[in-house]
């Protein structure tokens, strides 16, 4: 049952959206649970997540209950998953609510623009745009850069822009199951 569960589409073929609006549908139905799930965790661990903006781009400071004295001066961008379609706002803090938490460091959830209406490459200009800003104020070499799926990915991409720029890279990065070879 698993190995068939596995083997199916996701979504089912017959469920895929055929036009912006069942997309921009889906997406808010599938980012209502999303949402609810982030602030849910975010009341466990008892983190703070305040909206902001970063280069124009929509963001979210997380700041963990207790900031470890050692970690005072480091950041992790956080870049979350969701198929480059879902997770907008408030529902791609999950992840890095629980990296706060876990790491004892704040964290800058990057919101990242989505299809349809913002179709590639607007996401990961929107990453590049953030990092750009945060090396201003932030020593590179105490900033990480943390995602998953499509989060993953666009580290990556981020990670190659930077090089071809010659802009430092971040101190580290977690890239969690992004399509990638």
């Amino acid at each position: 049952q698993l190995s068939q569960f596995i083997a199916s589409p996701v979504p089912p073929p017959e469920s895929v959206p055929k036009t912006a609006d069942e997309w921009r549908a889906l997406q808010k139905e599938a980012d209502v649970e999303a949402a609810k799930i982030s602030l849910t965790a975010s009341a466990f661990v008892g983190t703070k997540t305040e909206p902001t903006k970063v280069a124009d781009v929509p963001c979210f400071w997380i700041t963990p209950k207790e900031v470890a004295a050692e970690n005072k001066d480091r950041l992790i961008v956080h870049v979350h998953g969701g198929a480059f379609v879902f997770n907008a706002g408030i529902a791609g803090t999950g992840e890095g609510t629980l990296l706060a938490d876990a790491c004892k460091m704040r964290v800058l959830s990057i919101d990242y623009r989505m299809p349809p209406d913002h179709p590639f490459p607007a996401a990961s200009d929107d990453v590049l745009a953030v990092w750009k800003a945060v090396v201003k104020d932030h020593d590179p070499k105490k900033v990480a850069m943390a995602g998953t799926s499509a989060g993953g990915g666009l580290i990556l991409t981020t990670m190659l822009r930077l090089e071809d720029a010659k802009i430092p890279m971040p101190a580290a990065t977690l890239v969690g199951t992004p399509a990638s070879d």
